[in-house]
């Protein structure tokens, strides 16, 4: 990770979004809550991480030199089809139009796997595909039916929203924090 997820609660509480959102950090994130469950303050970093994550898929930003909507998007396509990933089939049909050099590059560590039989040149399909085809479909249908979660925007971040909530405390005369207690959780 080239941004630490200390660092990540530091640069949004700076109102830097920017250093979050041009780091590899959020596509590399393995999902695992070690930083959570860590977290002596009780931060919900990996919670913030898929918040962040969603606020750059939909700028379309993509992590540098790698453009992860349409690589994910392929490894979507290939298991739909065979109910597995084929690394092969991805890389094949992933590198060639945007990295050329980088399949060259793999292609030594491809022929290793190959002769360990860690990879496979024919894409092989699971047993039931039309049960998984099915439960794909239906997954589809239920996210058609949620409504997309939205990240509403206060307008600043950080430390400046912090600052603007509390003015507007003083400005209600309470001389008190505009925080309620939930928010503080």
């Amino acid at each position: 990770m080239d941004v630490q997820p200390r660092q990540i609660v530091a640069y949004y509480r700076a109102g830097d979004l920017e250093s979050i959102l041009g780091s590899r950090t959020l596509w590399i994130c393995a999902s695992c809550y070690a930083c959570t469950v860590r977290c002596p303050a009780g931060i919900k970093v990996t919670d913030i991480i898929y918040g962040l994550k969603r606020m750059a898929m939909d700028n379309h930003v993509e992590m540098r030199g790698l453009p992860v909507h349409e690589l994910s998007q392929l490894f979507v396509r290939i298991v739909n089809r065979t109910g597995r990933n084929n690394e092969m089939e991805l890389a094949i049909r992933f590198f060639p139009r945007r990295a050329p050099r980088r399949l060259f590059k793999m292609m030594p560590l491809g022929y290793r796997l190959w002769r360990a039989v860690r990879l496979s040149f024919r894409p092989q399909q699971v047993k039931g595909i039309e049960g998984l085809r099915l439960i794909i479909a239906k997954a589809e249908e239920m996210e058609q039916l949620q409504p997309r979660e939205t990240v509403e925007s206060l307008g600043e971040i950080g430390y400046a929203a912090v600052t603007d909530r509390v003015r507007i405390g003083e400005e209600a005369g309470t001389g008190t924090s505009a925080f309620s207690t939930e928010e503080r959780q």
